[in-house]
């Protein structure tokens, strides 16, 4: 497959992905703590799909690379505000490049498809219920 093309699972994938970092940044903002090593393994997930299914969304590109940037200099507010600003850019680039991602959201994704690392962080920064 050739940049800038990607099927509705590596959207999925990315969307995935970028529910992580949202979680990440949520229990950051309530005052918890994330790891840093899950934090820049996300990034990189993030970044890695981002230039296959995005290759022409360089900014995309370069806010995981000022998000790994922060990550490394501590600066937990910015990075928490950067990293919405990714999330929501990204998820309204994919929705333009494929609309029905967000219909078939909901759609499992298989663990097979899945690298077991992401699918760890997935259950570990799991949205809690109130």
């Amino acid at each position: 497959m050739a940049n800038g093309e990607c099927g509705t699972a590596d959207h999925l994938m990315l969307d995935r992905g970028l529910d992580i970092l949202d979680r990440m940044v949520q229990r950051m903002e309530d005052g918890g703590r994330i790891e840093i090593s899950d934090a820049a393994m996300i990034l990189k997930f993030i970044g890695s799909l981002t230039e296959i299914c995005l290759s022409q969304q360089s900014d995309g590109l370069a806010l995981v690379s000022g998000l790994e940037h922060l990550l490394r200099s501590k600066k937990g507010r910015d990075f928490a505000r950067d990293s919405r600003r990714l999330s929501q850019m990204l998820r309204a680039r994919l929705e333009e490049h494929e609309p029905r991602i967000a219909r078939e959201k909901t759609i499992a994704i298989p663990p097979a498809e899945i690298d077991a690392r992401i699918s760890r962080l997935g259950e570990k920064y799991a949205a809690r219920s109130l």
